[in-house]
């Protein structure tokens, strides 16, 4: 049974797991749950994005996300198939990004669209 501790550096709230390799979880009660923008940059790979997109969608509990795909040109059938699947669904927004590849830049663009109080930066590897 791991090892739980309760009231680190004054809040009470917090609770601290061991995890198997000696660590420990800490983690905090929030008062809110805040809107959570994560933003994606891609390029065709539909069978990288798919297991990306519906991992956020299908397999977390977070109720308050957003998912921003910024698409630097894709022209693969089955991406585009997806594409168009999750944005006429709502749950997806798609970007192009019309520039030479540049992951910085195309997190920037994507930071511009979100909504979200956190940003989430995620490579769709």
């Amino acid at each position: 049974m791991p090892l739980v501790h309760r009231g680190f550096i004054g809040i009470s709230e917090a609770q601290a797991v061991e995890q198997l390799n000696s660590t420990f979880r800490v983690t905090w009660p929030l008062k809110h749950l805040p809107r959570v923008s994560v933003i994606i940059p891609t390029v065709d790979s539909p069978d990288l994005i798919r297991n990306c997109v519906e991992g956020l969608l299908e397999k977390t509990d977070y109720p308050d996300k957003e998912v921003i795909l910024i698409d630097s040109g894709s022209t693969d059938p089955i991406t585009l198939s997806l594409y168009q699947e999750w944005s006429s669904s709502g749950g997806v927004s798609i970007i192009p990004f019309n520039e030479p590849f540049n992951y910085s830049t195309a997190c920037n663009l994507g930071a511009g669209f979100a909504r979200g109080e956190y940003l989430l930066f995620l490579n769709n590897q």
